[in-house]
């Protein structure tokens, strides 16, 4: 098999093994928070903790794969993931309390933690002249995901014939038959068995990458430490803070609106346009980073996220809210898919997991507990006040913004 081949079969299998984990985390908790909520008598706040558990668990996760990616491979990352995701699933099926749900919201994002970063490092690897696009793919399945499942979660917990268990028996066949099929292939190119003229090709194109972008790259690739003291590393981390908070307050707060709104299944129609962007915009800002820089193409679709988040209070039909929901969604998907490239360019590749994984423990230890725990706390002593919570949210998109535009590496 040729290299080129092997490269899309990994890519490919990442993009796969990335279905549930996306589905899970952004689909699963905008169908079942009020679910939970109704059956154990919890507020706002209590509800937001549901996101907060599963941000902390991809946060801590993630640390601990991108430590070891390198030295187990992705196979076994994967087969890690897939354990603790199936994990999540059983106790989900028995949840008495949202203590409950919170043990498997975190579960579900250590189990993210292990599928989705070593994926996604995966894939830079397979494909050093286009990693924007190979980010991008991997990104496309993990966002629309959500999109895809919210539905047929939302279809299959309101059937008679299936409901809650049943789905969650379901859920987990899926995760067996994906992943298991998807670490077929996906494996990084130290593990994946390549000929000599293959892994010199390989070079070769990581190299030719490299010359490529001699603006953007240095000639070494920086080490943890180096990177912890640079500017850019805190930039990158603070866009992820801001813009992290805002993108995931979104799947928490799209039910409690539906009171708001005019119309029929409004949740879905929301949640489903914010994971639509999600998902298929991060194939477009991939291929757009590729073309116009990842800077400024951060920059501009996170500030479309601030307009989408500030616009949001002024319109109370479905078609409107839906647009502006894409707005956040497609903001938020851009900043999962140009990370990936942008830490690359700024870093190198050698220590890569490792910081990437550090980039990425502002989502999970400060954003993804600060944005919902914030929006319900502002909401809970406000009585309702979506304007000032949107508000609020649309000035993190704009942060986050100027953090992607700032975070450049010195021309060489």
């Amino acid at each position: 098999m040729s290299l080129k081949k092997k490269s899309w079969l990994a890519i490919i299998a990442t993009a796969v093994a990335t279905f549930n984990s996306g589905a899970l985390f952004f689909g699963y908790p905008g169908v079942m928070t009020k679910y939970w909520g109704d059956m154990f008598n919890a507020d706002a706040m209590a509800r937001g903790f549901v996101m907060t558990f599963a941000c902390v668990g991809v946060g801590l996760l993630m640390l601990l794969s991108g430590s070891i990616h390198a030295r187990i491979g992705t196979r076994k990352c994967l087969l890690i993931g897939t354990v603790i995701l199936i994990g999540a699933m059983v106790i989900a099926n028995f949840a008495t309390s949202m203590w409950h749900a919170y043990l498997w919201a975190f579960l579900c994002g250590a189990g993210n933690g292990f599928v989705y970063g070593p994926c996604v490092s995966t894939s830079q690897q397979w494909m050093p002249s286009r990693r924007g696009l190979a980010a991008g793919i991997v990104n496309l399945t993990f966002g629309t995901a959500g999109a895809i499942m919210s539905l047929a979660y939302n279809a299959m917990l309101h059937d008679p014939a299936i409901g809650y268990r049943t789905m969650n028996w379901i859920i987990i066949g899926m995760i067996v038959v994906l992943n298991v099929l998807a670490a077929i292939f996906a494996e990084i190119p130290a593990f994946a068995r390549l000929t000599p003229d293959q892994a010199n090709e390989l070079e070769a194109q990581k190299a030719a990458a490299a010359e490529s972008r001699s603006q953007a790259l240095a000639s070494r690739s920086y080490t943890v430490k180096e990177a912890l003291k640079s500017g850019n590393f805190w930039l990158m981390w603070l866009a992820w803070v801001f813009m992290g908070a805002a993108g995931i307050s979104m799947v928490s707060l799209a039910k409690s609106y539906e009171s708001f709104l005019t119309g029929t299944a409004t949740t879905a129609i929301v949640l489903t346009a914010f994971n639509l962007t999600n998902g298929i915009g991060r194939i477009v800002a991939g291929t757009l980073s590729d073309i116009i820089g990842r800077n400024l193409t951060g920059f501009l679709v996170l500030a479309l996220g601030g307009i989408g988040y500030f616009c949001l209070p002024f319109f109370g039909s479905i078609p409107p809210v839906a647009v502006f929901a894409a707005f956040v969604g497609f903001a938020f998907g851009t900043l999962f898919t140009i990370t990936a490239p942008l830490v690359s360019d700024l870093f190198g590749l050698e220590h890569y997991s490792m910081i990437f994984s550090l980039v990425f423990t502002a989502y999970g230890f400060i954003s993804g507990v600060a944005g919902p725990l914030l929006t319900g706390w502002i909401l809970d002593n406000t009585d309702n006040n979506y304007s000032l919570v949107f508000r609020l949210l649309s000035l993190f998109c704009i942060i986050g913004a100027f953090c992607v535009l700032f975070a450049r590496r010195k021309k060489t």
